[in-house]
């Protein structure tokens, strides 16, 4: 009996032993990738996307996530992290026009639309985010809104050339 019970203790900890291994190794496994995935980035983002994931991030962290996270190219980290600062303060025409502007840049012209129209709607009025308008209505194919947006955003700044704005338009 005694020689059982010691077996069977024996096989627990084998089993308790090779966890322990197979636990150490997929930490080490997603470190490594976690520090390949952020480069130079990686002491900074940690406690960063910590704060975001756990809703504690203030709006300073949540703009530092956007651009390290345009730095390395990861749109989506970015576009979450201009939402999560428009969930703290829907009036915030900062992240907003960025919000607008990598949405339409990564080819998601409906939500960038989607995003300005409730940044004019609570107020929001730059020229920049009429031309970011301009360009996802046109990337839409909704060339006479395009076209109006464009004329629009050329007269509110009619003593500064605007050269990207024009070239757009006759676009």
């Amino acid at each position: 009996m005694e020689c059982m019970n010691q077996k069977n203790w024996e096989k627990k900890e084998n089993a308790r032993f090779k966890l322990f291994g197979v636990m150490l190794t997929v930490f080490m496994v997603a470190g490594l990738f976690h520090i390949h995935h952020w480069n130079q980035y990686f002491f900074e983002i940690f406690p960063l996307k910590t704060a975001q994931v756990t809703g504690m991030a203030d709006r300073a962290d949540l703009m530092r996530i956007a651009e390290i996270c345009k730095e390395r190219r990861k749109t989506l980290c970015q576009i979450n992290a201009y939402k999560d600062v428009l969930k703290q303060d829907k009036k915030d025409y900062v992240a907003a026009e960025l919000l607008a502007e990598t949405q339409h840049m990564s080819g998601r012209h409906q939500e960038a639309l989607n995003t300005l129209e409730h940044y004019f709607l609570s107020g929001g009025d730059s020229v920049r985010a009429l031309y970011i308008s301009a360009r996802s209505h046109a990337a839409v194919e909704m060339f006479d809104r395009a076209e109006e947006l464009y004329q629009e955003a050329i007269e509110r700044k009619p003593d500064v050339l605007q050269v990207s704005v024009t070239e757009d338009y006759v676009k």
